[in-house]
């Protein structure tokens, strides 16, 4: 996840899915995240844009 700059984060009521983006809009990568695990998740990263759809 070193050149992620954006995070698309799909928001639903327990699961949500978050996608990294680099500069060139490919994937870096793709995760399933339970509700509890969201701020710990975001916690632990640097700096990014983040993108939120609600499904």
């Amino acid at each position: 996840m070193t050149n992620v700059v954006t995070i698309g984060l799909e928001l639903a009521k327990n699961d949500f899915r978050a996608r990294g983006a680099d500069a060139s809009s490919a994937v870096a990568f793709r995760t399933k995240l339970r509700r509890t695990q969201v701020l710990e998740f975001f916690a632990a990263q640097s700096s990014w844009i983040v993108a939120m759809e609600a499904r």
